[in-house]
């Protein structure tokens, strides 16, 4: 697969679910269940004066319920999603017997699930002593990046095969674009200080330069942001972590020599390697906004060990 193909797949799937709603979009989730699950899945379509009895489909195997969600953009209302979520789980109970875990599917299109849905599925899931969930729209983007091409291609109608210039392909770039966005709105509860006791010792270990410390440091404190996007987008972040993992090593083989010079050498290489391919046609300011989340990201997996050495007093985590 090109990483056109891998782009334009996950490009055309997440315009589905920002674009689909009521009918359409429970049909686009039968679609990726079957595609997944096999004969295993069972969509239920409402039959004569019973409906669907609160059933969208269900996985045989497990006795699980699906109960699917698509409210339109401008009609999502979090109160009515919690509702929705609690009776429709009264019906399912009501008619049918084999049902054995719930979960509500809710086109959130990447916003977060509200809390009043998941309050009401754990309530639901303490009165009737039965497991609960609720798949957002980062959940079934998971499913479908675990898709074959077919698969793929067969939900999305096919991809195009090349990509406009100005186009970020990588699965780092929408992560990129989510923290841009985060910084922008300057939201100040995504701030943390919570960076991991061991970060130090890795800038210590790593030998990096005092100025290149302070930016991993400094970055450090906005790591919130990252994992609200992979709370929303869970099928991303084994593919940004490759991605990432990737450039480190190119730079251990593409930069050698003194271990301190090599050191800051990387964190440089590394940077370009993270920056989207448009990022020289930006102005000034564009360009510093763009390198502090790429700073960001830095961050992240310097934290995991996934960028630079483990200090060999550190555990594995």
């Amino acid at each position: 697969m090109s990483v056109a193909d891998d782009f334009w797949f996950m490009m055309h799937f997440k315009l589905k679910l920002h674009q689909l709603s009521g009918e359409a979009f429970q049909q686009l989730f039968n679609d990726l269940m079957e595609a997944q699950y096999g004969a295993d899945y069972c969509p239920v379509q409402p039959w004569g004066s019973q409906g669907d009895g609160g059933n969208d489909g269900f996985l045989k195997s497990e006795g699980l319920y699906f109960q699917v969600y698509g409210p339109s953009s401008h009609e999502l209302n979090p109160a009515r999603a919690a509702t929705k979520a609690a009776k429709d789980f009264e019906k399912l109970k009501a008619n049918w017997p084999d049902l054995k875990a719930y979960t509500f599917v809710f086109n959130d299109r990447f916003r977060g699930v509200p809390p009043p849905v998941l309050e009401a599925l754990r309530q639901v899931s303490e009165a009737y002593d039965i497991p609960t969930d609720c798949m957002k729209g980062g959940d079934l983007e998971r499913l479908f990046l675990e898709l074959s091409d077919a698969k793929k291609a067969a939900i999305v109608n096919g991809v195009p095969t090349t990509l406009p210039a100005q186009i970020d392909p990588r699965f780092v770039g929408d992560l990129l674009t989510h923290l841009a966005d985060r910084m922008a709105s300057v939201d100040t509860e995504l701030m943390s200080d919570s960076t991991a006791p061991d970060f130090d010792e890795k800038l210590e270990f790593n030998g990096l330069p005092e100025r290149f410390r302070h930016i991993l440091k400094s970055a450090s404190y906005q790591l919130n942001s990252v994992e609200v996007f992979f709370n929303n987008r869970p099928g991303m972040a084994q593919q940004i972590r490759d991605e990432v993992a990737a450039i480190y090593n190119a730079s251990l083989t593409d930069i050698t020599g003194n271990f301190a010079d090599a050191s800051a050498d990387r964190f440089v290489y590394i940077l370009n390697k993270l920056l989207p391919p448009c990022y020289k046609d930006h102005c000034a300011a564009a360009r510093i906004g763009l390198e502090s989340v790429a700073y960001v990201v830095m961050a992240k997996y310097f934290e995991t060990c996934d960028l630079y050495e483990r200090p060999l007093s550190t555990p594995s985590t």
